[in-house]
């Protein structure tokens, strides 16, 4: 298993697909292992990227693994790291709605501020 722990610098306070449409913690974590599919995180983690109290975290993990769109994967004394259900239909599914609307977010921001490079730049192909 891949892990990844995020650093202070990263925000997960934007792009977040889920929440924008149903607006609560439970979307957020969702949103949360959706994007960071294959990496393992404890409730603290979750809690600490995702700025929600880690009671609410811990109410809504048993939930998500109930309706098997995350899993525990590992349990050392009182911690438990989870991952999202791959193998899951319905995560699946979701995987492909939250990659399609931040597909969708980046193009719409390219387009929003196309780039204009000044006319007396050297091109790197005639050096």
């Amino acid at each position: 298993m891949i892990q990844r722990r995020a650093t202070a610098a990263q925000d997960f306070t934007k792009n977040r697909p889920l929440e924008k449409v149903f607006v609560n913690y439970n979307a957020r974590i969702l949103d949360f292992f959706l994007i960071n599919r294959g990496l393992d995180y404890t409730a603290a983690e979750i809690s600490n990227i995702t700025h929600i109290p880690i009671k609410s975290i811990q109410r809504t993990l048993p939930h998500l693994m109930k309706c098997r769109l995350i899993k525990e994967v590992n349990r050392v004394g009182n911690f438990s790291t989870f991952v999202l259900d791959e193998s899951s239909e319905l995560a699946r599914v979701l995987t492909q709605y939250v990659d399609t609307s931040l597909n969708a977010e980046i193009k719409n921001a390219s387009t929003s501020y196309p780039i204009e490079y000044p006319k007396d730049m050297i091109s790197l192909k005639s050096a």
